[in-house]
């Protein structure tokens, strides 16, 4: 006999919830996925959740804006290297700050391309996030990009500003494609995670982004 579902103690409990350590009903599952509960990534209903979601999302909203030469093969292949090193990044913070969302990471970025804006314009002004992930996030990939800016290490690629901004754009661009409207959904940092961890240790220079 099923047992009542902990959460809502009305209906059965039927799917196995790896972040509750416990069954919960379907309904529970849908609703409060990503929102009241943190779910792991490998989560199968995660990730059927997500599918769906992406695609019911695609249906009734527009894609979000591209920019065209940031999505070429040519621009994409001259600054893997920039995106590996962000994305590696992100990784380690999340790994550092496990309640970390993809809306930190948001937060991050919008103010990452707002210092940089500035600095292009020839003034400076820090546009750092309050929130604490997101403005750990923020000085993090921004203590990557200034080292490239003022590298004279060969290993590091120098970039210009234009560039950097270009980069960060990207990434807001692949942000605003995987990412989902729930409070708690890490879909752009488990893309991330999946990304980095077949990158390393291997340290080809051959593309291998997956792009949405």
């Amino acid at each position: 006999m099923a047992t009542q579902c902990p959460l809502c103690e009305v209906r059965k409990a039927k799917r196995a919830c790896p972040a509750k350590a416990a069954l919960i009903c379907p309904v529970c599952c849908g609703e409060k996925r990503e929102r009241e509960i943190s779910c792991p990534a490998d989560c199968v209903y995660l990730q059927t959740g997500r599918q769906y979601e992406s695609v019911r999302l695609a249906g009734r909203s527009p894609l979000p804006p591209r920019t065209p030469k940031l999505w070429e093969p040519a621009f994409l292949q001259r600054y893997y290297g920039v995106t590996l090193s962000i994305w590696k990044v992100l990784s380690e913070e999340r790994a550092r700050l496990i309640e970390m969302t993809d809306q930190d990471v948001r937060l991050a970025l919008e103010g990452l391309l707002k210092t940089f804006q500035t600095l292009e314009n020839g003034i400076y002004y820090d546009h750092a996030p309050d929130a604490f992930g997101a403005k750990s996030i923020y000085q993090a990939v921004r203590a990557y990009l200034d080292k490239a800016n003022t590298s004279l290490d060969e290993d590091i690629p120098r970039l210009k500003i234009s560039e950097i901004l270009d980069c960060l754009q990207l990434q807001k661009e692949l942000f605003d494609a995987i990412s989902l409207p729930r409070p708690k959904s890490r879909a752009f940092l488990d893309h991330v995670q999946s990304n980095v961890s077949k990158a390393f240790p291997s340290q080809s220079p051959q593309s291998n982004i997956i792009l949405p």
